[in-house]
């Protein structure tokens, strides 16, 4: 699975957690649910690709998370929001990335053992 579909696989499966869509709305909800997601990919993603997961530009993503502190402490609903959101992102994206990064290192150990093996044949 590549990156990006594992971002969007993340942002769905997030949402639909929630009970919605992603979407442009505005109400306190759907802006609560958008936050949430985007300071949970944040440790995985940079800002671009949570914009595109988000549908919202990276300008927006930095703002959430900058505010994402205040926004558990006074934004009403956001705090359990965040915390259910968090879990199921971070475990998509966690074993993903994990799983893209051991396979790039069997494709390169492949690769040395095959550039070994010409070397070996080059001493004979």
């Amino acid at each position: 699975m590549t990156r990006k579909e594992l971002i969007e696989e993340a942002s769905s499966e997030a949402y639909a957690v929630m009970g919605t869509r992603p979407g442009k709305s505005r109400r306190r909800g759907q802006c609560q649910i958008r936050a949430a997601i985007s300071v949970s990919m944040t440790p995985y993603c940079t800002t671009t690709e949570i914009g595109n997961a988000v549908e919202r530009d990276r300008s927006s993503i930095s703002h959430y998370t900058t505010n994402h502190h205040d926004n558990i402490e006074y934004w009403e609903g956001y705090k359990t929001i965040y915390k259910t959101v968090q879990p199921v992102i971070s475990d998509i994206l966690l074993t993903g990335i994990v799983h893209n990064q051991v396979r790039s290192i069997d494709e390169r150990i492949k690769a040395l053992e095959g550039t070994k093996e010409l070397l070996l044949l080059e001493l004979d």
